[in-house]
């Protein structure tokens, strides 16, 4: 039980920053998604500042396609943050059940164009849009999580990169330039993936 309230339930998956799980809200007797940063980053500043404008910046960002998130805790040497619980898959499990049909990708593909043009209105870029950040529920909407990654649109002289190379913009993976067409790139082979189930290009990455 996190500050009394919330009651993890069962987790639900692991990324290089943390760990998301599935909990009650006990006060509210309703299901929340409850993102941890990793242990191992608590004593890194940077990444408790950056896990903190996950807050900010995504609550700028009010669509029905967009997950929303809720508030920012620390409790038990956790630093966490809380989120709609959305109840179905990941696109990601979606696409291997090879079962889309046409218009079924023709609604998924209008969906994410409107999560993403709410964000460009607010000069957000998400950097990591793949399907396994993708989620659609048992009504087939269709929501974009993990804007933890994103940056605004003016930090373009960012060196760092970050996000999956399969998916990444060129100009992005070689020089860490972001700009309007960083998520356009990586949803147009999201879109290539969905219609041909294969990825159009094959990336070798070279440590």
């Amino acid at each position: 039980m996190l500050v009394g309230r919330f009651e993890i339930v069962s987790a639900q998956g692991r990324g290089q920053y943390g760990c998301v799980y599935k909990a009650l809200d006990t006060q509210l007797q309703t299901y929340i998604a409850i993102k941890v940063l990793n242990s191992a980053l608590h004593n890194s500043e940077q990444a408790i500042s950056s896990f903190k404008n996950e807050l900010l910046l995504v609550r700028q960002l009010s669509h029905p396609n967009i997950i929303r998130v809720h508030e920012y805790y620390f409790d038990r040497q956790l630093h966490f943050i809380t989120m709609d619980w959305i109840e179905g898959l990941t696109l990601e499990d979606k696409i291997a059940e090879k079962k889309l049909t046409s218009q079924e990708i023709i609604d998924i593909v209008k969906q994410l164009f409107a999560g993403l043009a709410c964000a460009d209105e607010v000069g957000i870029v998400h950097k990591d849009l793949k399907p396994d950040n993708i989620l659609i529920d048992t009504e087939s909407k269709v929501y974009i999580a993990d804007f933890g990654l994103a940056a605004l649109k003016n930090n373009d002289n960012s060196q760092s990169i970050i996000g999956t190379p399969y998916y990444a913009a060129p100009e992005y993976l070689l020089q860490g330039k972001v700009n309007k067409s960083t998520d356009l790139y990586s949803l147009g082979v999201i879109i290539y993936q969905l219609c041909c189930h294969s990825m159009p290009l094959r990336v070798i990455v070279l440590n």
